[in-house]
């Protein structure tokens, strides 16, 4: 038995699975990631206008904190290994890492990050 509103939805859910996946920026994958969420809360906060003020207000806080809350867990399941990594390490040696394992030929040294080490080294030595 044909049922359209289960594949009305299942069409919805794969393009917005395809949004996400279409993007390479990480900021916004999580975004786009968390936009049902951001779409339900002005929803609700637009019903509980019609109720209450004080209701729209504290409804729009909730779904704030929901959003936050989703993109604080995909940023910790996808991309806190790698920042970490890029925050421990030297940046340019995980770049050049980067570059290897992509295949892409790379600088030995950017021009723009040698004298901002040396100014970071000469303000640290004063």
């Amino acid at each position: 038995m044909f049922k359209p509103f289960a594949f009305i939805f299942f069409i919805l859910i794969m393009v917005w699975c395809g949004a996400i996946l279409i993007t390479t920026s990480a900021q916004e994958r999580m975004n786009r990631a968390c936009i049902p969420i951001d779409y339900t809360g002005k929803a609700s906060s637009a019903a509980m206008l019609l109720i209450n003020d004080d209701w729209s207000v504290s409804t729009q806080q909730i779904f704030e904190k929901w959003s936050y809350g989703c993109k604080f867990v995909i940023w910790r399941l996808f991309y806190e290994d790698t920042w970490n990594a890029m925050s421990t390490k030297d940046r340019s040696q995980a770049v050049r890492e980067q570059a290897q394992e992509l295949g892409t030929p790379q600088q030995t040294q950017t021009p723009s990050s040698e004298p901002a080490q040396e100014q970071a080294r000469r303000i640290h030595r004063n």
